[in-house]
C-alpha cells in the first residue's frame, strides 16, 4: 500500500436523501506499470463504505498515463486503476496529487 496522506477539505451533508459529499484530496506514489497494463494502489479513505460513489482526478501526470478510476472496495478502502498506454515502456510515476469527491450513499 503507497503512503498517503488524506486532506479532507470540504463535507456537505443532505437530510432529505440521508446521503453526504465529501471533498479531499492526497499524494500518492504509484508503483511501476509495465507497457500496456493497468496498476492498482490501494488509498485509506477514513469513512467510505461500499456502495459509496468515488470520483477522483489526477493532477498533472506524465503522458501516457492515465488515472481511469476508483472504486471502495471495502470500508475504508479505496483502489485506483492506473493505465500505462505505451507500447513498449514501463511508466514510473513519481508523487501524485489526486482530488477526489466521495458521495456517502451507505
Amino acid at each position: 500500500m503507497a503512503a498517503i496522506n488524506i486532506v479532507v477539505a470540504t463535507r456537505t451533508y443532505d437530510s432529505e436523501k440521508g446521503g453526504w459529499v465529501e471533498k479531499g484530496s492526497f499524494d500518492i506514489t504509484p508503483s511501476p506499470i509495465v507497457a500496456q497494463s493497468q496498476g492498482i494502489e490501494v488509498a485509506s479513505i477514513t469513512g467510505a463504505n461500499v456502495g459509496d460513489l468515488i470520483f477522483v482526478n489526477a493532477e498533472a501526470l506524465a503522458a501516457q498515463a492515465m488515472l481511469q478510476g476508483a472504486k471502495v472496495t471495502a470500508a475504508g478502502t479505496v483502489n485506483l486503476y492506473f493505465s500505462n498506454a505505451y507500447t513498449s515502456t514501463t511508466l514510473t510515476l513519481g508523487k501524485t496529487h489526486v482530488d477526489y469527491i466521495l458521495v456517502h450513499l451507505s
